[in-house]
């Protein structure tokens, strides 16, 4: 087999669960990151301004 070793498919398919899981997070994450900058920021310039 040239070296390669076989996975077997649960394995395979619960590697892939937990990447899903962690790229959910990911988003999630970055989402409510964008969201505190986006609010920090906005409430910055509310203050200069007035």
């Amino acid at each position: 087999m040239d070296g390669k070793k076989s996975v077997s498919y649960i394995a395979y398919e619960s590697e892939m669960v937990r990447q899903e899981r962690i790229n959910r997070r990911l988003w999630f994450l970055s989402i409510i990151t964008l969201m505190v900058l986006l609010l920090t920021n906005s409430l910055w310039i509310l203050k200069v301004v007035m």
